[in-house]
């Protein structure tokens, strides 16, 4: 079986998307899989994700249009990247195209069809056509099924909804337990790439006498461009660890209380860790996830990035921090929630189509 993977990563974009598609390429390639990555070349582009992974990668030209927003993720028109990928697919017509990418959308999706057997389509969103034969999300709404109109799938689509087909890397599935909460000393906070600098702005109320007795682990994404002066607010405090880009948070979530984080991919390793989270939206495509999990009282949520004020996020944390009670809550019903066997249910599926 051939499975070719289109998707791309940069600042804008995040690393989520072709992280989550490396985790189930990986699945694929263990059950004999040929795995083709096909993605845009841009000076941020993590060569080190597949490093010692028998993938082939094949890079399109450099993008040559700013990445304003989603529609505009491609760097290129939608015409020009379907005739630059058609390129690439060549004459081999593989059993399976997989696409994750805000960028690219019904149009793209139907030139490419008669070029492969079957497409499969990775979206977070509820509101963009598609024309695939198989179609991912993995996000928990109020009711999914009905924000999927008629219009946006087909009727012959085969449908993925939900927190149970969740991508999540096998790290986590060999190290679930579950989670003791005795106190709320150590607090991890990671919020990706950060243009906003939010985890600065709270770094610097967490430096007050009040939360001296915290441990507080921060993560830094690839592309902060914040990281010296994060750095530099963290080097009077011994309680204070920065980390680097890691190849996954699990042992940094075995040792947290409660997290402070964004509302994309690592809401589901938390979850599935049992690591109570105060989140915050850092990207439109999470906010329907976000509101929907907070109403259902399995995070605490305290807003978009760009409404939120710091110190409406510090009161929250201090609320958690008091309540331990309620840090177990979240903890059990966030493991109930994901139960880690999304990607061993989507790579059977797709190997027996």
């Amino acid at each position: 079986m051939i499975v070719i993977f289109r998707v791309d990563t940069s600042a804008q974009i995040g690393r989520g998307h072709i992280t989550r598609c490396v985790t189930l390429a990986i699945a694929l390639k263990e059950k004999g899989a040929e795995i083709v990555f096909i993605c845009r070349k841009n000076p941020e582009f993590p060569y080190k994700l597949f490093k010692d992974k028998d993938f082939n990668l094949s890079l399109l030209p450099a993008y040559t249009n700013k990445l304003i927003d989603k529609e505009s993720w491609l760097g290129v028109e939608e015409l020009v990247d379907a005739e630059q990928t058609v390129e690439k697919i060549g004459t081999i017509k593989p059993d399976w195209l997989i696409v994750d990418h805000y960028g690219i959308g019904y149009e793209w999706e139907s030139l490419l069809k008669e070029h492969v057997k079957k497409l499969f389509v990775i979206d977070d969103y509820v509101s963009r056509k598609h024309n695939c034969d198989l179609f991912l999300n993995q996000n928990h709404l109020d009711d999914i099924s009905n924000e999927l109109n008629e219009n946006i799938l087909s009727e012959n689509t085969t449908k993925l909804l939900g927190p149970q087909y969740v991508l999540l890397d096998k790290i986590y599935c060999e190290h679930k337990f579950s989670k003791s909460i005795n106190n709320s000393k150590r607090i991890l906070l990671y919020l990706g790439t950060d243009p906003d600098n939010i985890t600065g702005q709270i770094l610097a109320r967490l430096l007050q006498p009040e939360f001296s007795d915290l441990k507080i682990d921060i993560v830094l994404g690839g592309c902060n461009p914040f990281e010296n002066e994060i750095r530099k607010q963290a080097e009077s405090n011994p309680l204070i660890y920065i980390h680097d880009v890691l190849p996954d948070l699990c042992q940094l979530m075995k040792q947290a209380d409660l997290s402070i984080g964004a509302g994309g991919a690592t809401t589901w390793e938390r979850m599935f860790m049992g690591v109570p989270s105060l989140i915050i939206c850092t990207a439109d495509n999470q906010l329907l996830t976000c509101e929907a999990l907070y109403k259902e009282g399995l995070i605490e949520y305290a807003g978009h990035v760009n409404d939120i004020d710091i110190e409406d996020v510090v009161k929250c944390l201090k609320r958690m921090i008091d309540n331990v009670a309620h840090l177990r809550s979240l903890s059990n019903k966030g493991q109930k929630m994901v139960d880690g066997l999304g990607v061993e249910r989507i790579t059977d599926m797709l190997l027996s189509a």
